[in-house]
């Protein structure tokens, strides 16, 4: 669990992938398995009338991270490339496994998967590996999840990706899909390259936290001024998740920027 006085999420303290002997004996549950908790709390969900279920787990590079830490993933793309590459298979196989299972148990219209990518972050790698180890694998997976009937998605683009965008681009991921950006990628920016799609965020979340209530208010009014430019819709959301430190106050003043400022003429 978190103890630091910034982290606010799980920390892995020992990878499931640590040697490359690990690497190439690897093999993962079944999503059944793993999500069989998961599947009755979306059942829950839509038993209470919320008209979609999703899930906080659909993504291909970062969850091969996730198995072997992203310092080793980094340096086998280096000098392993065979051995990233089947840990990417793998994780990505893992993602479409758990996909089909949430469409065969709530049906394609009712799931809108999450997809986030943080370790394909410009800070963690490089455009090149970005299009020679992430964009195939992710590629593939909205290609099979559309397949499957899926016709939206919620894809978190996280972090500095600005010299990835050109390969984001490329991907298909909805009909339309929502595009959620960090505040390191503006939003006029991210407009150009995803026309079509619903572009959401970017509100700096060190802001949320540390700023001021009026900070927070320029913060807000700024990213709506730019996002009801966008021709395929805007909504207004933090740069990456809430931060569970952020003052109520601060969580306030976005809602009466909203009001304010976050309505079409």
């Amino acid at each position: 669990m978190p103890t630091l006085e910034f982290d606010q999420a799980l920390i892995t303290t020992r990878y499931l992938v640590e040697t490359e002997d690990e690497g190439w004996k690897l093999s993962l549950p079944s999503a059944k398995e793993v999500y069989a908790q998961a599947i009755e709390f979306g059942k829950l969900v839509l038993k209470r009338g919320t008209p979609y279920v999703s899930l906080n787990s659909f993504y291909t590079f970062t969850l091969a991270g996730r198995l072997c830490g992203p310092e080793n993933l980094s340096r086998w793309m280096m000098k392993k490339p065979e051995l990233a590459h089947r840990l990417l298979r793998v994780a990505t196989d893992f993602a479409i496994e758990t996909a089909q299972l949430y469409v065969d148990t709530f049906g394609p219209e009712r799931f809108v998967p999450y997809f986030g990518e943080p370790t394909t972050a410009n800070q963690i790698i490089s455009p090149k590996h970005f299009e020679k180890f992430a964009l195939p694998y992710i590629k593939d997976y909205f290609e099979k999840i559309q397949a499957m009937g899926v016709k939206h998605s919620l894809v978190h683009v996280c972090g500095e990706q600005n010299l990835n965008l050109p390969y984001w681009a490329q991907v298909h991921m909805g009909d339309p899909a929502i595009i959620s950006i960090g505040h390191e990628v503006d939003l006029d920016v991210a407009s150009k390259y995803f026309p079509n799609d619903i572009i959401m965020g970017n509100t700096n979340t060190t802001v949320m936290v540390n700023g001021t209530p009026q900070q927070v208010y320029e913060n807000c009014r700024i990213c709506i001024e730019k996002g009801r430019r966008h021709p395929g819709g805007f909504i207004l959301a933090p740069g990456c998740e809430l931060p569970p430190w952020a003052p109520p106050y601060n969580v306030w003043m976005m809602t009466k920027a909203v009001n304010d400022f976050g309505w079409y003429e």
